[in-house]
């Protein structure tokens, strides 16, 4: 689900979460989430349904010809009914993005499901709303395969989702006695499976999501194909916490298992909060939890298989403004998972150290202390405040330079090699040994020669030992030509460490994890087919680059929301683009921006291409249960955007990108140690454009129109004065579309840079005087423009 802070009022005019003072104690409250996840179909509560009209916000339900039955009723509240019968489920909206993706994927302009079985999970007035539309409720014996059938679809809920309902609605009875919350899972006749949800928790109030259970697992995977605000009566944007500081203590032992004690300082922002969920991984189990050092919490946190989403009850209603310490004891398995060699994998990495669900992005500062087996090697985010042993023991204790939202380390045995530059120390961390998976490939390749030399592979070049001095100086080339594009960052050292997945890389605060293979040469990843084409040449070429970026981009400045991915992935992906045409030259960032291009155009799902799939704005969303990889887009097509930008702003007679860098530092300086949006990103934009730059967003940001262009050109002599009138034809976008497209105009001597704007459908021309006869034409230099040209 879509985390965050938007209220609904109803007609009800509840408040969030705002507690009565002393109506419940600690046990009163348990007692009541054991009677939510106990309650059952009540025979007294049914109706005979042959027409009902439900509206939820943009959705409505439409029960034609079945059965309704309530469940019984939890501290005097009906929660709960299930549908069995006839009934349509139907989902219309005026956004014109969200209107997209949901003919994406129904091929039509609203979402029409015929559905068999609904289960309503409610906090508001749903229940008094039918009963007061119906006849009287009827008393009568409930079938057995009913009943049966409603407790195995909790159970299959409780399974597939990792989200705890009950404990959701728990959070209004026991509060506010009322809510806003409202659910429904349906099953459809063509077997499809939808979440409905209205959750004022949620940022994005209203969400559909389908799904689909995974294969080999119990849990299952989602599509969203609506996600939005409540459509009525919004309160205030505001978050429910200010997460100022997280101390974290944490032991792992030989069996890398984890025990961690932690200490969040905060600040509620609303009164009253008595109940919340928190964002920690399911497999971490908390054994205590208290407030201010003595005040126990209650912990709900449900079997990891099950739905295990964490939530605490505090002892006392919390009051907005004053500070607070919550203090969490939890341990586990399965954080470090050993691959043999002292290689290990560190799982969960963004959920790993407790987050309140309503914030877990809010930057702050991590304060980690570390106590490991003392042959063991552990690298963190931050800085290294000191280091020691005692006995078998190492400890070391580390701290963020600046308020950064995730927290991290990388496990293992390494060694090290170091690149220092003015401003920055790269440190590059290679694993000892190899793997299991390289070494029963080493052991293989030892005993059989005629592989050796099939493959023309040597058993001792699987090592990265050592290896690590190539990805130390590309780290450092591409830090320094980043402070150069964007300013400084406040990380000088940067850990750039080794893990054992093949192909995935990462980078958090100060911390880089680059997969095995980044570290071998070029010709050992050809030979074992890593490199199938120019695309995975070019990923390899700048896996380095890409990571270093994300310390500016991702961890300097920290995207907003899932809308804002592409402020991140496609800036880090341009700026690999600059560091390769800073240390290879101007023929090879040419060729990156081809293959963002590319990337851009290529196949993708139904015929289209992942331009079709919806605006980069869409972030996450673009990738589906049928289509996985559909948010690439938002790495090559937010790199171009933003090259787009530069090229708008490039000084083609001074070949000076000097207003470019102006902006870039500017939007680093304004928004460091900051969440940042598309509509902060937008204002530096204008800032420096000096001009409304709305209708460049609303294009590229917010939509999926990609133009055509053909031209024609003619040269004029006149008296010895040359003129070249250019006549462009602009397709394939709407009426409205306008883009600046760049001429260059050689000569025999030199050249020009001309350029015209190109708006609408209809075809335009611009007249140039040259300074001398014109051999050749050349549009779209640099690529600046993402587009086809067509002769």
């Amino acid at each position: 689900m879509f985390r965050a802070t938007l209220v609904i009022l109803y007609s009800l005019g509840f408040i969030l979460l705002h507690a009565k003072n002393g109506v419940m104690t600690l046990d009163e409250i348990g007692d009541l989430y054991t009677e939510i996840r106990e309650m059952s179909l009540d025979s007294t509560r049914i109706l005979p349904i042959d027409s009902l009209f439900l509206k939820k916000d943009v959705a409505e339900f439409e029960l034609k010809d079945g059965y309704l039955y309530f469940f019984e009723p939890v501290n005097d509240r009906i929660v709960a009914a299930f549908y069995q019968g006839e009934g349509m489920f139907i989902l219309k909206t005026d956004d014109g993005i969200e209107k997209q993706q949901i003919e994406r994927f129904t091929d039509a302009e609203s979402v029409e499901k015929p559905f068999e079985r609904a289960l309503f999970l409610f906090t508001d007035s749903t229940y008094e709303y039918i009963v007061k539309k119906q006849q009287t409720l009827a008393t009568q014996p409930i079938n057995d395969s009913v009943s049966e059938f409603v407790y195995d679809l909790r159970r299959r809920i409780r399974e597939r989702f990792l989200w705890n309902i009950d404990a959701r609605i728990l959070s209004d009875l026991a509060t506010i006695g009322y809510g806003q919350y409202f659910s429904v899972i349906l099953e459809c006749q063509d077997s499809d499976r939808f979440v409905f949800l209205i959750d004022p928790l949620d940022r994005e109030e209203v969400t559909l999501l389908r799904y689909e259970k995974i294969k080999f697992s119990k849990r299952a995977c989602f599509e969203c194909w609506y996600s939005s605000h409540a459509s009525k009566q919004l309160m205030q944007d505001k978050p429910q916490f200010d997460i100022t500081r997280v101390n974290l203590d944490v032991t792992i032992d030989t069996r890398q298992k984890m025990t961690v004690t932690a200490k969040t300082e905060f600040v509620p922002l609303v009164d009253d909060i008595v109940i919340t969920p928190v964002e920690l991984v399911s497999f971490l189990r908390v054994n205590a939890a208290w407030l201010d050092g003595e005040d126990t919490c209650l912990i709900i946190q449900e079997d990891k298989s099950a739905d295990a989403q964490l939530w605490l009850v505090f002892p006392e209603a919390l009051k907005a403004g004053q500070a607070y310490e919550l203090t969490m004891v939890y341990s586990g398995e399965g954080i470090i998972e050993g691959l043999g060699g002292d290689n290990f994998a560190v799982m969960a990495r963004t959920s790993w150290f407790p987050s309140f669900y309503t914030n877990k992005s809010d930057p702050r500062r991590f304060i980690m202390k570390f106590a490991i087996p003392g042959k063991m090697t552990l690298l963190a985010t931050g800085r290294l405040l000191r280091s020691w042993n005692e006995g078998d023991t190492a400890f070391s204790v580390w701290q963020s330079e600046i308020d950064y939202n995730f927290a991290g380390f990388n496990y293992g045995k390494f060694t090290m090699v170091s690149e220092k530059s003015e401003k920055c120390e790269i440190k590059c961390f290679t694993n000892i040994k190899l793997n299991d998976d390289l070494l029963q490939l080493k052991l293989l390749l030892e005993r059989d020669k005629d592989l050796q030399a099939a493959l023309m592979l040597m058993p001792n070049e699987l090592t990265t030992d050592r290896m690590g001095k190539s990805a130390a100086v590309e780290s450092r080339n591409a830090y320094e030509i980043y402070r150069h594009f964007f300013g400084n960052c406040p990380f000088r050292e940067i850990k750039v460490s080794q893990q054992p997945q093949i192909s995935f890389a990462q980078s958090w605060p100060t911390l880089i994890y680059l997969p095995y293979t980044a570290f071998w040469d070029e010709s050992l990843k050809e030979r074992l087919g890593l490199l199938r084409g120019e695309v995975s040449v070019m990923s390899y070429e700048t896996i380095a680059s890409h990571e270093i970026a994300h310390q500016w981009w991702g961890n300097t400045l920290m995207r907003d929301s899932y809308h804002d991915q592409w402020l991140t992935e496609g800036f880090a992906t341009y700026s690999s683009a600059l560091y390769l045409q800073a240390s290879e030259g101007v023929d090879r960032f040419k060729d990156f921006m081809r293959i963002q291009r590319q990337q851009v155009l290529a196949k993708a799902e139904k015929g289209g291409n992942y331009n079709d799939l919806g605006p980069i704005w869409l972030g996450m969303r673009l990738s589906s249960l049928d289509f996985p990889g559909g948010d690439r887009l938002v790495y090559a097509k937010g790199a171009y955007v933003l090259h787009m930008l530069r090229m708008m702003l490039f000084d083609y007679k001074e070949r000076s990108d000097e207003r470019f860098i102006a902006m870039m530092k500017d939007y680093v300086q304004t928004y460091a140690a900051r969440l940042v949006s598309t509509n902060d990103f937008q204002r530096i934009v204008e800032k420096h454009f000096n001009m409304d730059m709305e209708w460049f967003f609303d294009q590229w940001v917010y939509s999926t129109d990609v133009p055509f262009y053909k031209f024609e050109y003619d040269v004029e002599e006149s008296d010895g004065e040359y003129y070249l009138t250019i006549y462009a034809q602009q397709a394939g976008v709407s009426p409205s579309f306008e883009m600046p497209m760049p001429f260059v105009v050689n000569f025999e001597r030199g050249h020009a840079v001309v350029q015209m704007q190109v708006k609408g459908l209809e075809p335009v021309a611009k007249k140039f005087h040259l300074p001398q006869e014109p051999v050749s034409i050349e549009p779209n230099p640099w690529n600046a423009v993402l587009c086809t040209i067509v002769n």
